[in-house]
């Protein structure tokens, strides 16, 4: 018996060190967290928990300047987010070796520099990259960090194309990187794949429910069925042509400009081609 309990206590604490050595960073992240929600105690907490620089989030101690040199790092890393799983930039954030140590707010005028930002972004992408957002967070001792979230893209990869470069960036937990041949490929025809499982979702729970083979047995003839589809909320480029080629017109339902979480769901016309439901026995 003293072997089991002995046992059972490694085995504690070996899930221990696994889930604080996986789940902490991913927890401290800010990318879970609504923009406008993000304040300073919240950008406290990410320095007390030692929250290093991962795949979704990256710290800068000054914003962007205006050489070609500056210019070129933010639409490499603005892409490498787009590119990859969406992530943030915090400018005005110390960190050693990737771990943030302290503010180092931006005293300046802020909605100037957010203007040529969103220029440099809006002119030096191709295809564009819409929708990133900019949130300045007062700090108490003086100035504002500058949090800029970038979505994933759904119409990825973005190129840089200022003054004649071609260079595509992605990322991983190590920073940004310059993908090779086999990565570009599955970036180009990730898009496309989406759209195909999505239809194909719909087709297979159309054929299935046509078939009986519902979990639940229906009850009358005719149903209406509503298709949930768990896409990010931060989904703004998604290929939704390809569905309409198939189901006719879909649209996202809700608000066309994004406030706070923007709602997933999404509003699907009947398909082309009825499926008759088969009777059942009174």
């Amino acid at each position: 018996m003293p072997a089991v309990g002995i046992a059972l206590r490694f085995i504690v604490l070996t899930l221990h060190c696994i889930f604080s050595a996986t789940l902490r960073p991913s927890f401290m992240a800010l990318l879970h967290i609504p923009l406008d929600q993000i304040d300073e105690a919240r950008l406290q907490a990410v320095i007390n928990a030692d929250a290093a620089e991962s795949r979704t989030i990256e710290y800068k101690r000054t914003i962007y300047g205006s050489a070609h040199a500056d210019y070129s790092e933010f639409l490499a890393d603005t892409s490498s987010f787009a590119n990859t799983s969406g992530g943030d930039l915090v400018l005005g954030m110390d960190a050693t070796n990737g771990i943030p140590t302290a503010f180092a707010p931006f005293t300046g005028p802020l909605d100037p520099e957010i203007l040529r930002l969103e220029q440099i972004v809006r002119g030096g992408l191709q295809p564009r990259l819409a929708n990133i957002a900019f949130h300045a967070v007062p700090i108490q001792a003086g100035g504002n960090v500058l949090i800029i979230r970038v979505p994933r893209s759904y119409n990825a990869p973005h190129r840089i194309t200022r003054q004649g470069s071609n260079r595509f960036w992605a990322r991983s937990a190590a920073g940004k990187y310059e993908p090779d041949v086999n990565e570009l490929r599955a970036l180009f025809i990730a898009g496309p794949q989406l759209a195909d499982r999505v239809r194909n979702f719909r087709i297979d729970r159309i054929a299935k429910i046509a078939a009986g083979e519902a979990p639940v047995q229906l009850m009358y003839p005719s149903a209406l069925i509503l298709h949930v589809v768990p896409l990010s909320t931060r989904v703004q480029r998604f290929p939704w042509v390809r569905l309409n080629e198939t189901f006719g017109p879909s649209y996202p339902l809700g608000p066309r400009q994004p406030t706070g979480l923007a709602s997933t769901s999404m509003a699907f016309s009947r398909p082309r081609t009825p499926i008759a439901l088969p009777e059942t026995s009174s």
